[in-house]
């Protein structure tokens, strides 16, 4: 078995969990086209054997769209609701702040991923350091947003929902951050 695959990754999983699977099963070299946290449900493409190759072909300028449900109010050290809470703020700015402030993320923007992500520093993954206590600094990143749109807002509970359609490398962590602070 050679080629792409997309594979529908559940909650609870991590990419590279997906990937060792599909290694075991077809006994050749396997890598995927972005990683999506362990949160994270939705589309993992895969290649498979020789196609690992076209991966970076495939995804170069792909845009990616997302769902994303951000608690507002929280601030925790890992950028989502796994991580130790490091401050809240109980003003929550009303809908129309919110649309305001969401038109400051679209076009291309700088970006910083979050420390616990699968970024490499020094060969080994960021979380892991993180994890260790160890600091790592992660340069920003230029991304694109090319839309952001309220899909609902929850003001009893401060839960955002959005649809994000961005470019490669985004992190919907750090945007939820970001937002977080503006």
């Amino acid at each position: 078995m050679e080629g792409l695959v997309l594979f529908n990754k559940p909650k609870g999983y991590t990419s590279n969990q997906i990937v060792e699977y599909f290694k075991k099963i077809t006994n050749k070299k396997v890598g995927h086209g972005g990683t999506l946290d362990p949160l994270a449900s939705g589309l993992l493409i895969l290649g498979i054997g020789e196609f690992t190759k076209e991966l970076s072909n495939f995804l170069k300028n792909s845009k990616k769209t997302y769902i994303a449900e951000i608690k507002l109010g929280y601030v925790s050290d890992t950028y989502d609701k796994e991580g130790k809470i490091l401050a809240t703020n109980k003003l929550i700015p009303n809908i129309d702040e919110i649309k305001k402030i969401l038109e400051n993320f679209k076009g291309v923007i700088r970006q910083k991923p979050p420390i616990f992500s699968a970024i490499k520093i020094k060969g080994k993954p960021a979380y892991k350091l993180a994890r260790k206590g160890i600091k790592v600094e992660i340069s920003e990143k230029e991304v694109e947003v090319y839309n952001i749109e309220i899909l609902n807002y929850d003001e009893n509970n401060k839960i955002l929902k959005l649809k994000l359609e961005v470019s490669s490398g985004f992190y919907v962590r750090s945007f939820a951050n970001d937002l977080g602070e503006k």
